[in-house]
């Protein structure tokens, strides 16, 4: 069985913005800082699944028809003080609507979604601390910008160092005629 989701992963420059800021005013507090290699916006996370299931998924998210599109990073937030994340200044809907077209698409799996790149997970640290730390980053702000071009089904591998992310397929985006 493989671990699978589906996601929008991000340019290097903007993750090593990213990683950079939360870094510097994270670290050394009791949240684990999302490895920089692993930042992405996640469009729908499936769970585990077959070889068989994993083939109709791709086969089902590759006719997936869209055109590239432009998101902007902007202010940070915190879900129940244990998920550390930077939104969308702009592209949240067209983000938004690619994800609807994932999940009709996949019918395994969550269908949650928020526009947001998760930079940090709190195990331990008081909500005082979680609130200090989104403002410091947020008088800083994350405002890189990116072209959507396209969103990859991933696979995600668990050991003791972390989860390591790879690409399965990458679904582009179709220029329009």
């Amino acid at each position: 069985m493989r671990r699978i989701f589906i996601a929008v992963n991000l340019p290097g420059k903007v993750k090593q913005e990213i990683h950079e800021k939360a870094s510097a005013i994270v670290d050394g507090s009791a949240a684990k800082i999302v490895e920089m290699e692993n930042l992405h916006i996640t469009l729908k996370f499936v769970g585990y699944v077959d070889e068989r299931e994993l083939q109709e998924i791709i086969g089902n998210v590759a006719k997936i028809e869209f055109e590239k599109f432009e998101i902007v990073f902007g202010k940070t937030g915190t879900f129940n003080n244990r998920v550390l994340w930077v939104g969308l200044d702009k592209g949240a809907e067209k983000l938004s609507e690619l994800a609807g077209n994932v999940q009709a698409a996949v019918e395994k799996g969550d269908n949650r979604f928020s526009p947001h790149v998760t930079f940090a997970r709190n195990k331990s640290m008081p909500a005082g601390k979680v609130v200090e730390i989104i403002e410091k980053i947020n008088s800083g702000k994350i405002s890189n910008r990116m072209n959507v071009e396209s969103f990859e089904v991933m696979e995600s591998l668990l050991s003791s160092k972390g989860p390591e992310y790879r690409v399965v397929k990458s679904v582009s985006a179709r220029k329009h005629t």
